[in-house]
């Protein structure tokens, strides 16, 4: 697998170095990309049927804008600020998404998460493959107590995907997110330790 090696403990900071990477699930590998994922991450970037999700900003535009990402992603992880991975197929190694924790409190013990899985791999489980199992690792080793997330209404898919982990549906924002001119409501949702129905997958 293009890239693929165990990073070195001081890779993450912070509280984030307790978490060993990279979490294998049975189909997927979650770790911090390396700049020879530019190519793969752009590949499938720019798809519509994946824009329609992005309220604010957009995938980068070129192979330089996507190893300024790559950098960016890797500094914060070893400032300890948040953690975003990339998703590997364990057989092809094709990158099919992104999974994130941000927001992280620790006085709260408290995180939000965010993924994003390429459109050719939508309907595979794998979203809720590598929610299930960074929750799991989110809960062991960095201790948190809770993890929520935020899902427009209208993306229904993305809803089943954190009730079938065990997410509760606890509340609407009205008009919390601007996405050209139009206020959208968005959907919390959130995922107490001890309610995680799928664990390690």
């Amino acid at each position: 697998m293009s890239g693929m090696r165990r990073p070195k403990r001081n890779e993450m900071g912070g509280r984030l170095s307790s978490l060993a990477l990279p979490i294998l699930t049975k189909r997927l590998v979650l770790r911090l990309p390396t700049l020879a994922d530019t190519d793969s991450f752009m590949s499938e970037a720019h798809d519509p049927r994946l824009l329609q999700w992005f309220s604010k900003g957009s995938p980068p535009e070129t192979r330089e804008e996507q190893v300024d990402t790559i950098k960016k992603i890797r500094k914060a992880a070893r400032a300890g600020d948040s953690l975003s991975l990339g998703l590997f197929d364990r057989g092809s190694g094709a990158s099919v998404g992104v999974i994130s924790l941000s927001s992280l409190n620790w006085g709260d013990m408290c995180a939000e998460i965010g993924y994003i899985v390429s459109p050719n791999h939508w309907g595979k489980g794998y979203a809720t493959e590598a929610v299930a199992s960074l929750c799991a690792e989110a809960f062991g080793c960095l201790n948190l107590h809770r993890i929520e997330a935020q899902v427009w209404p209208s993306n229904l898919a993305s809803g089943r995907v954190l009730e079938k982990v065990g997410f509760h549906k606890e509340g609407t924002r009205r008009q919390c997110d601007l996405k050209g001119k139009t206020w959208l409501d968005c959907d919390t949702y959130g995922l107490l330790r001890g309610e995680n129905r799928l664990g390690p997958t």
